[in-house]
């Protein structure tokens, strides 16, 4: 402690005789009378003091630090001075959306627009809010429409790069990603969202190959992202604990955490961990259709996981339920209809499951899931050679069965 206490008198000691040095040099260059030379030192500490605690300052550091609520802050106080001014509602949408507050941020943005703001920021910060959202077709659009009025911008490069991976449009995901390392060779952070991209695809080694040399040097703000692509990876290579360790660091540093819970939930089913999984559903609150859904197919597989054959007739018949409201909120989520599969053909339905199972892979060429099971209705259904070609093609992708 003394030390340090030490280290603080000669740092504030150096202070002064900066200020001292510097408020001389400035009263000699413009020749200034002798008694400036005694007050300048007190001048400088004022404007720097009062420059130390203005807005903008305050704004820059919350922006480096990721202090989303501060800069929110900030903005709030600019509007409330210059309520004409364009870019505080710009800055407010770009905080509300890292904060989750997508909704808002979407009225920001349209408030930024409208008092004449820039067209390429408006666009970025909708796309970011819309992508919070699950909307990925208005993402795309609006990332395109940010691209065309500014091509070296990276950042809507890679929020697209999102919205079509989640719209199984791929190749295009990865050469918006191509585009911006083409842009920045420097910008390491692409390479996690090629990771997020081919961990979709069940190109896991690819994905490990990206992600694990620049983890280390991820920022504060890069590393949630970072940690869920990871968790994502490791739960499809079977490292579920990892996978959860990971994602429980990500929760931590999300400002709505429902989405995390969802994940937490799905890992817990892979581990067979019944009781873990429902814990995290239950902490999900009431969302959008996009959570939902998901709560609803994690609900079925946990059904359909359960060991206690008294209830088995009617944990199915639930599953089904669950399984069919999950894919009738995301009629076009592979996810969802590869569930809704998997539950009908439980029921003993094959004919159903298997249309559905089609379905999910018809959308999704890389849901393994539904071929493993496609595979498994066709062997109940004696169509052995069919089994065997279905369940190769989720063996190489990779697939670990968990039901």
């Amino acid at each position: 402690m003394k030390a340090v206490f030490n280290l603080g008198k000669w740092a504030r000691l150096k202070g002064a005789f900066a200020l001292v040095f510097v408020g001389s040099c400035l009263c000699y260059a413009f020749e200034l009378p002798f008694w400036c030379y005694f007050i300048s030192p007190v001048l400088l500490a004022f404007f720097i003091f009062q420059y130390m605690s203005s807005d903008h300052n305050k704004a820059i550091k919350a922006y480096a630090t990721g202090d989303w609520k501060t800069f929110l802050e900030v903005c709030e106080r600019t509007i409330a001075k210059t309520p004409q001014d364009a870019n505080a509602h710009a800055n407010a949408a770009f905080a509300l959306a890292n904060l989750h507050r997508f909704e808002e941020a979407l009225q920001s943005v349209e408030k930024a627009r409208s008092l004449g703001g820039d067209e390429k920021q408006c666009h970025l910060f909708s796309a970011m809010a819309n992508c919070g959202m699950h909307k990925y077709e208005e993402t795309i659009s609006d990332c395109t429409k940010a691209i065309e009025l500014n091509q070296e911008e990276p950042s809507p490069y890679l929020i697209r790069s999102i919205a079509l991976t989640q719209t199984y449009k791929y190749e295009q995901a990865l050469q918006d990603v191509d585009q911006v390392e083409k842009l920045n060779s420097n910008l390491t952070i692409a390479k996690t969202y090629r990771a997020y991209v081919y961990h979709a695809m069940y190109r896991l080694d690819e994905a490990q190959k990206e992600y694990e040399p620049i983890f280390g040097t991820l920022s504060h703000a890069e590393l949630p992202f970072g940690l869920i692509v990871r968790s994502y990876v490791q739960a499809r290579l079977g490292k579920v604990d990892a996978a959860i360790e990971d994602m429980k660091r990500a929760v931590e540093t999300m400002p709505k955490k429902h989405e995390g819970y969802l994940d937490l939930a799905y890992f817990h089913v892979l581990k067979g961990d019944a009781t873990n999984a429902n814990r995290y559903l239950e902490l999900v609150e009431p969302g959008d259709s996009f959570v939902e859904s998901y709560r609803n197919s994690h609900q079925a597989r946990i059904l359909l996981m359960s060991k206690d054959e008294s209830k088995a007739q009617d944990n199915t018949n639930l599953a089904v339920e669950h399984a069919k409201r999950a894919a009738d909120l995301r009629p076009h989520s592979a996810d969802a209809r590869a569930v809704y599969g998997i539950a009908l053909s439980r029921l003993g339905q094959h004919a159903d499951g298997l249309i559905k199972l089609k379905s999910a892979i018809d959308i999704d060429p890389y849901c393994a899931e539904a071929f493993w099971w496609r595979g498994e209705v066709h062997e109940k259904l004696g169509e052995l050679e069919k089994a065997e070609a279905d369940k190769k093609v989720a063996k190489d992708f990779g697939y670990l069965p968990y039901l």
